[in-house]
């Protein structure tokens, strides 16, 4: 596409709509590659590679992340990160992808809006736990499928795989975490999940 690129700009014509839709196709690519390869990475691997992570450090790196990243104009990510405590065991690589797919699937639950706002927010439960709530306003969830969404290839999508939230569900789960969706009162949907804190006392 690249060298494409390059030949129509060497033309006399005016390929300038053309030059737009190859550099969209570009991106698009490149962006298809990483997650790709994210993927593969997570296939390859039998456990988490965890480390001492700060949750809220973690939710703002997805979030620049996929702001910069291709979203579209007026996609919105509030934060409110409320939990007192954040610190936790986990693969850095795994939970960005959890947050990758919930904040992809936001986005194009609020396809039709004229802003699409989504709130991620933090709080402890007790003192042992972290809860991440993720809040669309989107379309919502079909009827009884709070659970059952996050069955491999289930996926409401024309152009779905349904593998995501099934992934995302398997990553939680060998964090020792739980993750669960429901409507969100204000319409749309509401991704939750929970993992354990970091013992103050494995610090060392």
């Amino acid at each position: 596409m690249r060298v494409a690129r390059r030949l129509l700009q060497k033309s006399e014509l005016d390929c300038s709509n053309v030059l737009a839709v190859l550099d969209k196709a570009t991106a698009q690519t490149l962006r298809a590659g990483r997650i790709v390869l994210n993927l593969k990475d997570l296939v390859r691997r039998e456990e988490p590679d965890k480390t001492l992570l700060s949750m809220h450090a973690l939710i703002s790196a997805a979030r620049e992340a996929f702001l910069s990243d291709g979203a579209p104009a007026g996609f919105v990510i509030d934060l409110s990160c409320a939990a007192k405590k954040d610190r936790i065991l986990a693969d850095r690589a795994q939970l960005g992808q959890v947050f990758a797919s919930l904040m992809h699937n936001a986005n194009e639950a609020m396809q039709l809006n004229e802003i699409a706002q989504l709130l991620i927010a933090t709080s402890n439960p007790d003192d042992k736990t972290i809860r991440v709530d993720v809040a669309d306003r989107g379309c919502g969830l079909p009827d009884s499928s709070e659970e059952g969404c996050f069955d491999l290839f289930t996926t409401t999508k024309v152009r779905g795989m349904g593998v995501g939230l099934s992934i995302s569900k398997s990553i939680i789960e060998a964090h020792d975490g739980r993750i669960w969706a429901m409507p969100n009162a204000g319409g749309g949907a509401v991704f939750s999940f929970t993992l354990p804190l970091q013992d103050s006392g494995l610090d060392s």
